[in-house]
């Protein structure tokens, strides 16, 4: 009896664990649906939250998605998934982590192939073209905008094709420095962000168009940086803030408005380190130039190092700079040593990434000012010309690649109001600046020559004063024996007899004439009467004017004046000689019996072979060395 009862028991406590079990096989798909459900609306609360921080604060918008993303994984939602990897794409461009931003957007790119969504790709492909442009990695950035570009304007879709404009213009900015391209690019990229409303992709488009028009000198590019500063402020952006302070910093920088632009820059500065944006050295570099320019050259260093020590988050043209400035301060103070390895080392950096045009180009200029300044004068030229090559590079390209037909539809009021006047004369510009630069090559090529040619020069006046320095040292030792006038009569193989074969002077009567002219000239110094002329000296001696030419030339193979001139230049030699003599050359042309100063400088340059002032300036040089020695 108790057996049956248990045996009853047992069988409805069986009974009633089938049945419970029944149920919760019938409830549990409800229940896991249930919960599926709520993921997904978690996710979709995350994401809206990180497109709504997109503006304002990246790193916020990038721990939403990245907390969407790790959601989606947890249940079977493909959509939700590439949705939390587009805005993490977005995110981390806005940041600056184009490390990361390249893996999410290949992961995107792989997902939206699985599932053939043409949208994902398109920003997988965006993603991967800047994230690659800032990394310089410029052609595989072009192949991924190229493709970007084919979905976006098959799809028409504004809002990508903004973004996709956006890196083509940033791209021709750095790969080839071809600045026309860069600008119709962004100015269509503006106005795919009007049609698109999208105000802040708009606001960053202004400010990489004044990052084009300062990467060519030109100050046009204030307004639109400027621009892009207020929206940051009426939007309460704070990377709209950021970008456009930096970027108007810079820009006044060209204006070499450095007080203007440091306000701006600190500004910018205390942003980056709160909100932690990262490219840091774009910063750290323009701070160094500004105290570069003002003079704070250790200043200027400081903030050059700063920068490359951010060169693991920064772009290889901020590098490139920091070294280019390096390389300028060590010039600057001397260190040609460092100045060298620094300019060499940004070169070296430049060469293996061939794209860097422009910032190449300035690293060659400052390296021919290197060789310039350590007398390398061959090597300057060399490096010149490297200079000018990339310069020429730089110009050549297609300047006007649908400029004209841009500003017919460009429409934005203020850019149009802002661009006109300046894209008119853009080319006009440009061609000044060539012109300046071949200038530029060819007053440097004169000043090697002239320097050249003035050192040669130099060198024979040096010899020409120091043989006459010691001539005069020996000629006072030997007057003591045999005094002289200073033109000693000709050696025999100068002497022509033959000229005066038929003359009634004779050989005695010519060395008698010849004896009291070299008295009257020695002890007299007739030569000093400014009025003195051949026949009133041939009436002192009192013989004729031909005789007179006869003995002189017979006797020293000068004419009349020129004699005359040599014996005034000797003259004005011992007194210029004496170092501590500082008669004034006018005065001493007078007392020599010189009647203009033109004719003494005439008269020294043809005898002596160098102008008095010169003479006397390396006669001076010489006594102070020999004094010196002593």
């Amino acid at each position: 009896m108790d057996r049956k009862k248990r045996d009853s028991r047992l069988r409805k406590l069986c009974c009633k664990w089938a049945l419970l079990g029944i149920g919760l096989i019938l409830i549990f798909p409800s229940a896991h649906a249930g919960n599926n459900r709520h993921i997904e609306r978690k996710i979709l609360k995350l994401l809206e939250l990180a497109e709504e921080y997109a503006d304002t604060s990246g790193r916020e918008a990038l721990s939403y998605a990245d907390s969407a993303l790790l959601l989606s994984q947890t249940i079977d939602a493909p959509e939700l998934t590439m949705a939390a990897l587009k805005y993490l794409t977005m995110a981390n461009l806005h940041i600056g982590d184009y490390d990361r931003c390249i893996d999410v957007s290949d992961q995107l790119l792989k997902m939206s192939r699985t599932y053939r969504h043409d949208t994902y790709k398109t920003y997988a492909f965006i993603g991967l073209g800047q994230a690659n442009i800032m990394q310089d990695r410029f052609p595989v950035a072009k192949q991924n905008l190229d493709s970007a570009y084919t979905l976006a304007s098959g799809a028409k879709d504004d809002f990508a094709l903004s973004s996709v404009y956006n890196g083509l213009g940033i791209y021709h900015m750095n790969a080839d420095a071809n600045y026309y391209r860069a600008i119709y690019y962004l100015l269509q990229g503006i106005e795919a962000a009007e049609r698109s409303a999208n105000e802040r992709l708009h606001s960053l488009l202004l400010c990489n168009l004044s990052v084009v028009y300062y990467s060519k000198k030109d100050v046009a590019g204030l307004s639109y940086a400027l621009e892009c500063y207020r929206r940051g402020h009426d939007l309460n952006q704070s990377y709209l803030i950021f970008i456009g302070a930096s970027t108007t910093a810079y820009c006044l920088f060209l204006q070499k408005k450095y007080d203007e632009a440091l306000r701006f820059l600190q500004e910018a500065e205390l942003l980056m380190i709160e909100k932690k944006y990262l490219n840091q050295a774009n910063v750290y570099v323009l701070f160094g130039h500004i105290d570069f320019e003002r003079g704070y050259l250790d200043k200027a260093k400081a903030y050059y190092q700063k920068a490359l020590n951010e060169s693991d988050q920064t772009q290889t043209s901020n590098i490139l700079d920091a070294y280019l400035g390096l390389g300028k301060v060590a010039l600057r103070t001397k260190h040609y040593d460092q100045a060298l390895a620094f300019l060499q080392k940004g070169i070296d950096i430049a060469s293996v990434n061939k794209d860097n045009t422009q910032t190449r180009r300035d690293l060659y200029y400052a390296l021919s000012q290197y060789y310039q300044e350590t007398g390398a004068y061959s090597d300057a030229l060399e490096a010149f010309k490297l200079f000018f090559r990339e310069h020429d590079n730089i110009f050549h390209q297609d300047r006007e690649y649908h400029l004209s037909e841009l500003m017919m539809k460009f429409e934005a009021e203020k850019t149009k109001n802002l661009l006109k006047e300046q894209d008119i004369l853009l080319l006009k510009k440009e061609r000044k600046l060539q012109i300046l630069y071949i200038a530029i090559f060819i007053i440097l090529v004169a000043g090697i020559l002239l320097y050249l040619s003035n050192r040669r020069r130099n060198k024979r006046y040096m010899e020409i004063v120091r043989r006459n320095f010691y001539q005069a040292e020996q000629e006072k030792a030997l007057k003591k024996t045999s005094p002289s006038s200073g033109i000693s009569p000709q050696s025999a193989e100068n002497i022509h007899p033959e000229k005066y074969v038929t003359s009634a002077l004779s050989e005695e009567k010519s060395a008698e004439l010849y004896a009291k002219l070299h008295q009257l000239m020695t002890d007299d110094k007739l030569y000093k009467d400014n009025m003195l002329t051949k026949d009133k000296l041939a009436e002192k001696l009192n013989t004729n004017r031909s005789y007179l030419s006869q003995v002189i030339n017979h006797h020293t193979g000068l004419s009349y004046n020129h004699y005359i001139n040599r014996l005034r230049i000797e003259e004005a030699l011992r007194i210029i000689s004496d170092p501590e003599d500082d008669t004034p050359l006018k005065a001493i042309a007078v007392d020599t019996g010189f009647n203009t100063l033109g004719t003494f400088y005439s008269a020294f340059q043809s005898i002596v072979g160098m102008p008095p002032s010169a003479y006397r300036t390396k006669m001076r040089e010489l006594f102070y060395k020999n004094n010196h020695k002593d």
